[in-house]
């Protein structure tokens, strides 16, 4: 297993699921830019930042069974039984141990923005983009608004929080051995 499939399992396992690929597009966004240091490279799509990587490597957790991928209305992302051992198999090795108290701060925060509406996440992670590309945190608004009708006070309180969490002093992510 990946480093950057370990994040996103033990991410995804924080929370009871995950109903929406837009969802989780956009909270694996917003903790990337809060300081997780995932690799996916996002692109602007009609929905706010999309990460092809990131939808590869979630495809590739449910091919090795540690992620359920279910559809009914929409999808909706689980871990697997099989995930959930792979991760206290990680966990319960020492030498994993800086990674795994790395991650863990960060888990608490993705259980919390999960929490949110997607609509609240989509606005949100659509300003912190604007913003990465260089537009003032004003032309990220309005570009935004534009795009995606006016921002509300959840969205606003989103994107503060992660901002926080940026500028906040983010451990330092250790090297790994996963």
């Amino acid at each position: 297993m990946t480093k950057q499939e370990y994040f996103l399992l033990k991410l995804i396992a924080s929370v009871p699921n995950i109903v929406g690929r837009k969802k989780l597009q956009k909270l694996v966004y917003l903790i990337k830019f809060a300081g997780v240091p995932f690799e996916s490279s996002y692109t602007w799509h009609y929905y706010g930042p999309y990460s092809a990587d990131l939808a590869l490597q979630i495809d590739t957790l449910v091919n090795k069974g540690f992620l359920d991928e279910m559809f009914s209305i929409g999808y909706t992302y689980r871990i697997t039984d099989e995930g959930k051992n792979l991760l206290q198999r990680i966990e319960e090795n020492t030498a994993n141990r800086s990674v795994v108290g790395f991650l863990s701060p960060w888990t608490r925060e993705f259980s919390s923005l999960a929490q949110f509406r997607v609509s609240d996440l989509e606005k949100a992670s659509s300003v912190l983009f604007w913003m990465d590309w260089g537009k003032a945190s004003k032309e990220a608004i309005r570009t935004t608004e534009i795009q995606k009708g006016k921002l509300t006070t959840c969205a606003i309180n989103i994107t503060k929080k992660v901002k926080n969490l940026k500028t906040a002093d983010s451990p330092i992510e250790p090297e790994s051995n996963l």
